[in-house]
């Protein structure tokens, strides 16, 4: 009993944490350097041991990309291509993870799965069609136009393998995820929106507490 108690109050002491760095960054005034990158920092070192490898490898890999994003105001398009590199290794690592939860879920619900398959499928491809058409050909610089591509494409895979665990918080956290990055190339490549700064940020920082969440959760119970 003790050892329940503690590791509820260890998740709920590291989700505090999480929480009160991420409205820090909403606060001009609080002039911590590379603070974006805190938040998702401190899951990632709260989750070693508690949820599968490659959730933790994402979250120290999306930490990294933060680091990287906050140096494009001096690096340009150098700190872009490693924020992109970085995230996309932690999609991967999200994929792999919602795979093998995938695989495991499918041997409990085999009802309509090719159908369920089928319009996750569709979803995912409508998304890339938007972006491959109204978003790259608003990047300038031709090797950014293959990394935004290969970037949607491998985020997109993650957001399909999060849908086919049959899991709608894994799912919401993963579409949580693509809007946040879909409304942030939209500001950077096509046209800034009101308030964009704010939505990405609000999306992205709930898309990592909610899949971190779910999955540390998932692997204490089992």
């Amino acid at each position: 009993m003790r050892v329940i108690k503690f590791k509820q109050l260890l998740n709920a002491t590291a989700y505090f944490l999480y929480a009160i760095f991420a409205l820090l960054y909403f606060i001009p005034s609080f002039g911590l350097p590379h603070k974006i990158c805190i938040p998702v920092f401190i899951l990632a070192v709260f989750s070693i041991g508690k949820a599968p490898w490659q959730i933790t490898a994402a979250l120290f890999l999306s930490a990294l990309g933060d680091l990287a994003g906050s140096f494009k105001a001096c690096s340009g398009d150098r700190a872009l291509v490693f924020q992109i590199l970085f995230f996309a290794l932690g999609h991967i690592s999200y994929i792999l993870c919602f795979c093998i939860t995938a695989l495991h879920n499918k041997r409990d619900s085999n009802k309509n799965s090719g159908l369920y398959a089928f319009a996750a499928l569709i979803l995912c491809a409508g998304i890339f069609i938007f972006t491959f058409t109204r978003v790259v050909p608003c990047v300038d610089v031709n090797f950014l136009k293959i990394c935004v591509t290969c970037y949607a494409v491998i985020i997109l895979t993650m957001l399909f393998s999060a849908l086919m665990t049959r899991d709608w918080i894994i799912g919401l956290g993963a579409a949580l995820f693509v809007t946040s990055d879909l409304i942030l190339a939209w500001s950077m490549f096509v046209g800034a929106l009101r308030g964009d700064g704010c939505l990405i940020m609000i999306f992205y920082y709930a898309a990592q507490a909610i899949i971190a969440a779910r999955t540390v959760s998932a692997y204490q119970q089992s």
